[in-house]
């Protein structure tokens, strides 16, 4: 299924911020310490480029920058649907999306213009954020949108420790772990569990993608986190047992009316305990029928909770089966839509390949970066329409949006490989690296 199928009667205002977990932190959460290097914040922030593909050709994106014209050329030419896309008229142009809407008047005045001639007509338009937080309630207010969840909603929902609580209420399996409040309770559990176990991991209450979070391997590398970190006072941080993952999956729903429909399934692709992408394997494989079954008996338990709280829209679930082959099915719970929705999306409107398979690079260069440029380092792995075969740019802003020095710019690309063969997927995708390494 797509999401349009819940969305195509509507007109959608689409729009979001990749890092939404972080409005919904409150001030007794503990945050691990964090250096970034390359200012990969904004390179996030400029991936919003991908929320085109959730579009239709009536719907409206709201980007930071308006995308270079050669980018959706190159879109167009593959037949995605472009929607109207407006961008914000602030100089600066980082934080809160929504937030920056709503401080650009002629901006909120045209989107309130457009939903008073819906409601004029009887109609809705309706606000889709990545995920809700109270920048979103603000704007959809303003410009008399609907929003499906509140931001109070959404935090619940998304905190490390309500999925835990609502693991533990199900009888469904998940690694030893505990809620830690201060930093005295922090190293008597954290002390406890690496001589029974080894290893563990700090865990952020909102993060996503594994950026929130911290393997740990002695006592002496957890006392040096604290005397790194802020004021920990009586602040909370989950900790729990590490497990060495040999493989890990994500599986969505979409929740609307009372019940759960099974939107996606996919394996996920990690380095170094972070997401680095999805795929989308093979359907009529005897394999993939039984991991889907497996995951849908583990998690059919943990979804009419969470429809009886009245959430409506994509909830996914990140599991993961350990070296020695321990099933957990649901390590974290995304009530928001997740970067594999937009994956799958993608996959499933555009691309008619058995196999597909989503992943980021990231480039480093000194000079700025044409379209062209990168189109051509691709050369004879372009996405070929007649073979249905190939790989596919998706999205091009977040490459040169950042400088972490002086002339030196970095950024991030993702890319999509689709064929009807596994082998030649695992091909492509090992030939993209190395163009990309040479330069």
């Amino acid at each position: 299924m797509t999401i349009r199928e819940y969305w195509s009667q509507d007109r959608n205002i689409i729009l979001g911020d990749f890092q939404c977990e972080e409005f919904w932190r409150s001030p007794n959460e503990l945050r691990i310490p964090h250096v970034d290097f390359y200012n990969t914040r904004t390179i996030i922030e400029n991936m919003d480029e991908l929320l085109i593909f959730l579009a239709d050709r009536k719907d409206i994106v709201i980007l930071r920058n308006m995308p270079d014209p050669s980018f959706l050329s190159y879109l167009d030419s593959l037949d995605i649907q472009i929607p109207q896309i407006l961008t914000v008229g602030h100089q600066e142009r980082t934080g809160p999306i929504s937030q920056l809407v709503t401080q650009d008047t002629v901006l909120t005045q045209f989107l309130l213009d457009i939903g008073n001639a819906h409601i004029e007509k009887g109609q809705r338009i309706f606000l889709r954020p990545y995920g809700v937080t109270g920048y979103d309630e603000r704007l959809a207010q303003q410009i008399h949108a609907t929003l499906d969840n509140s931001n109070q909603l959404a935090a619940f929902l998304n905190s490390k420790f309500s999925l835990r609580d609502l693991l533990n209420k199900t009888g469904t399996p998940m690694p030893e772990g505990c809620l830690c409040q201060g930093s005295k309770d922090l190293i008597r559990v954290g002390c406890k569990y690496l001589k029974e176990f080894k290893r563990i991991v700090l865990k952020e209450l909102h993060n996503a993608g594994g950026a929130g979070l911290t393997v740990i391997d002695s006592e002496i590398k957890l006392w040096k986190l604290l005397d790194m970190w802020e004021p920990v006072n009586q602040k909370k941080i989950l900790v729990e047992r590490w497990h060495d993952v040999k493989t890990s999956y994500n599986i969505q729903f979409y929740l609307c009316g009372g019940s759960a429909v099974v939107y996606s399934f996919s394996r996920q692709i990690l380095d170094n305990g972070k997401i680095r992408g999805s795929c989308f394997e093979n359907k009529d494989h005897k394999g993939y029928k039984a991991l889907l079954h497996k995951h849908l008996a583990a998690i059919e338990p943990l979804l009419q909770p969470i429809l009886d709280s009245g959430y409506s829209g994509i909830v996914g679930f990140d599991s993961i089966i350990d070296i020695k082959g321990e099933f957990f099915p649901a390590i974290d719970m995304n009530c928001r839509i997740n970067l594999s929705t937009i994956f799958n999306e993608i996959s499933s409107r555009y691309f008619d390949s058995k196999v597909s398979r989503f992943f980021y690079v990231e480039i480093r260069s000194s000079k700025k970066i044409e379209f062209s440029q990168l189109f051509a380092v691709l050369g004879s792995l372009n996405y070929n329409p007649k073979n249905k075969e190939g790989v596919v740019i998706l999205n091009f802003t977040a490459l040169n949006i950042n400088k972490s020095k002086p002339g030196y710019n970095c950024g991030r690309i993702f890319f999509g490989v689709f064929s009807d063969s596994p082998t030649r997927v695992s091909e492509l995708c090992v030939n993209v690296e190395e163009r990309f390494r040479k330069g």
